[in-house]
Parts: structure tokens; sequence; C-alpha cells
């Protein structure tokens, strides 16, 4: 967890949709608004983190446009929280700073088998469960992949809040029945508005309805191989931070 502690951070994380471009740029005009810009301002800017200087950087003068200034601390991490701390002195005009990170988490044990996941994040608790009919097959055997996608609970709002997406794992060469899709969203009623195919995952464009969206698709593996499907995850279009995954599955195609 990164802690911001001073100065004016804005942090975006990714922009997925509409309403997070807004925000992000709300955030932007925000650092502007009332600013005072000081005639050749100048200064630096420490970097620390968990109480550690880890680099001093030169800021340009106030209003001249520069490139990014780039400050890799990961050697300074550790495990659990973390803080981070810009430190500036003297007449210096706002500035933007953003983090950015990647890491690993491992599957949890026995997840493999798990083809179903529960998750409360931020009062929004999401549920998704894909199962297919078959893990060993031959190739140009049909198999099936039945998905249950639901919104459980939303603080402040009824169920039927907003469009939520769920990508559905496929395993490497598989062939997507699409009639099967059309079927799956006319017997929904649309609430599976539509849907996109990509050479590893179907993505469902939900509408949910209380007590879940059920639907079936049917794909094909064109050719032998031992491989697992991409994870399958739920979210909201609109907040894609809050997300339930579904571990992948193992394929044997002979």
């Amino acid at each position: 967890m990164l802690e911001q502690v001073t100065g004016t951070w804005s942090q975006i994380h990714r922009w997925l949709s509409t309403q997070a471009t807004i925000n992000a740029l709300d955030t932007l005009i925000s650092l502007n608004e009332g600013e005072v810009a000081v005639s050749g301002a100048t200064g630096g800017a420490e970097v620390v983190v968990n109480g550690k200087r880890v680099s001093s950087v030169a800021m340009p003068p106030a209003g001249q446009l520069s490139d990014l200034i780039t400050v890799e601390f990961s050697s300074f991490l550790s495990r659990g929280n973390n803080r981070v701390e810009i430190r500036r002195s003297g007449n210096a005009t706002r500035a933007s700073a953003q983090v950015v990170e990647t890491h690993y988490e491992p599957w949890e044990q026995g997840a493999a088998q798990m083809r179903e996941n529960l998750r409360l994040r931020n009062s929004s608790a999401l549920r998704l469960a894909v199962n297919y009919d078959k893990l060993e097959a031959k190739a140009g055997e049909e198999i099936a992949c039945n998905v249950m996608a639901e919104r459980v609970g939303r603080q402040g709002y009824g169920q039927e809040f907003g469009m939520m997406l769920a990508e559905i794992g496929l395993p490497p060469g598989a062939d997507v029945d699409r009639e099967s899709l059309e079927r799956a969203a006319q017997e929904s009623g649309w609430s599976l508005n539509h849907y996109d195919v990509l050479p590893d995952r179907v993505i469902a464009y939900l509408w949910p309805q209380a007590g879940g969206l059920k639907f079936s698709f049917k794909f094909k593996p064109r050719y032998g191989v031992k491989a697992q499907t991409a994870p399958s995850a739920l979210y909201d279009y609109y907040n894609p931070e809050a997300r339930v995954v579904v571990a992948p599955s193992r394929f044997v195609v002979k």
C-alpha cells in the first residue's frame, strides 16, 4: 500500500471508462485552479520512502513544460504498508506526482478447483461462477461454458445499478460458437446486452438483474493442447477496481 503524505498527489490508475476519464480530468483541472505562478521559481524535491532518502530531483521553473521526472524506488519498498513522501521547501508552485506499480499475486491454494468466487469490496459484492462441462476433450469436440454473474448488493443502490463486464477465459485455439452467444443474449431478454470474442476470452456486457444472470455458450478447440485459460473476471463498467476473479482452468485437448 502506498500512502500520500505531503504535497499534491494526482494518482490516476487507468482511464477505462467515460466516468474514470472525467474524474481524471477533474483532478488535473483542480491542480491549476487557484494556483499562483511564481515567476522563475525553481527548487528541488526529495523523495523519501519509509524514512530513507531515495533521490533529490531538480524541478523546472514555474510555467515551463518539461518531460516526466522518473524516480525508481522499488528496492526501498517492503512487505505491507509503505510510506512515500515528496518533500519540497521554499516558494514552490504546485506539481503533480504519479506512482506506477506492478505486482504478482499467486493463486490461492486449490484455486484451480475453485470455479466460483464472491468478494466484498467497497460496500459492493460481486459473484462470478464459471463452469466448463469438460476439461478434457478431443480437437473439434464441443465444450459448453456455463456462467453465473451477480451483483449481490451495493450500499445505497438497488441490485440493478450499472452495467457489468464479464470476461470469460478460453483455452488457446478455441473456436467460439457465436450462434450460442446470440441465443444466450435473446434468452436473457438482452440482459446479456452484447459481447466481444477475443482470442483468449469472451467479454460479455451485462445489465444485472435481481438473483443474478445465468447464460451459456459453446466453443470447440481447434487443435491438441495442454494449457490454461485466461482468468475470468466480473467488474463494474464504471468502477473496474471493484472486481471478482476466478482462477484459470487447465484444459487437455488431444
